[in-house]
């Protein structure tokens, strides 16, 4: 009986022809890969640099309106003397926001020499003084709750020029000016108001509230636009990212963002 089947020659064959197409198939769909990956990047860096100078943004927004509550140099000034941070943070923006809460967003360089940009929530309490001692101004159909976004009076540094008849209510902030509300010992349903300087000092990083906003970041920077009169009420936020893969692969995103004034219809 005589059987048929492949010769050696012919598996050869076979197996050269199916190596050579799905050679070719590789080659195509590598390519598509490729490209794949390189776009999928790309709106990765993108899509993180909108988030992360939206988050920057929308803090600036809610900072009070206040010289001290948006800075974004000067970090030696003595009122960061409690600011340690390590030598591979470095500061870009300080932000004390109207509810209370003040954050700190720097560029973190690590040891491979990657950058991060992270946020970092901080304790910062803001001091008053009463420059001079002298009296206040009667205030006209006084109603506490006409008065938002108020600080406690024990953030008066000192109260040596405070007569002791006062009785301190609080402090509240009006056109980048802070007062000091107050009714005397003896008459508490008259109330006045004082004028007081601030001296925010004292600002601390809160332990294990470093937030990672952006990762593999370029270029990072706030700059404020200048005012020929009083403090820049806004300010220009400006990120690029780099690629990890495809390190050439550089987004940039910037926006421009203005302090809103709290209270009244803004």
């Amino acid at each position: 009986m005589k059987h048929k089947g492949f010769t050696l020659i012919e598996a050869i064959a076979v197996v050269a022809m199916i190596a050579i197409f799905s050679l070719a198939v590789y080659s195509f769909e590598g390519e598509n890969f490729k490209i794949y990956a390189y776009e999928k990047e790309e709106a990765d860096l993108q899509f993180d640099c909108k988030i992360s100078v939206t988050q920057i943004s929308q803090d600036i927004r809610r900072a009070k309106q206040s010289k001290y509550s948006v800075q974004v140099d000067n970090f030696e000034e003595d009122r960061f003397k409690n600011l340690k941070l390590p030598v591979n943070y470095t500061p870009v923006v300080y932000i004390e926001e109207i509810s209370g809460d003040n954050y700190l967003y720097a560029v973190k360089t690590d040891s491979s020499g990657n950058k991060t940009i992270v946020r970092l929530k901080l304790d910062s309490k803001t001091i008053f003084s009463l420059p001079e001692k002298k009296d206040g101004n009667s205030i006209l159909d006084y109603n506490a709750d006409n008065y938002k976004h108020t600080i406690d009076c024990n953030n008066l540094c000192s109260k040596e020029n405070i007569p002791p008849s006062w009785e301190c209510d609080f402090i509240y902030e009006d056109n980048q000016k802070f007062y000091l509300v107050y009714h005397l010992e003896a008459i508490k349903n008259v109330h006045y108001e004082v004028e007081v300087a601030e001296r925010a000092n004292d600002i601390t990083v809160e332990p294990s509230s470093e937030k990672i906003i952006a990762k593999n970041d370029y270029l990072f920077s706030v700059t404020p636009i200048t005012k020929s009169e009083g403090q820049p009420n806004s300010y220009n936020v400006f990120v690029t990212l780099t690629g990890k893969k495809y390190t050439a692969l550089k987004k940039s995103y910037t926006m421009c963002i203005s302090k809103i004034k709290y209270g009244g219809d803004d």
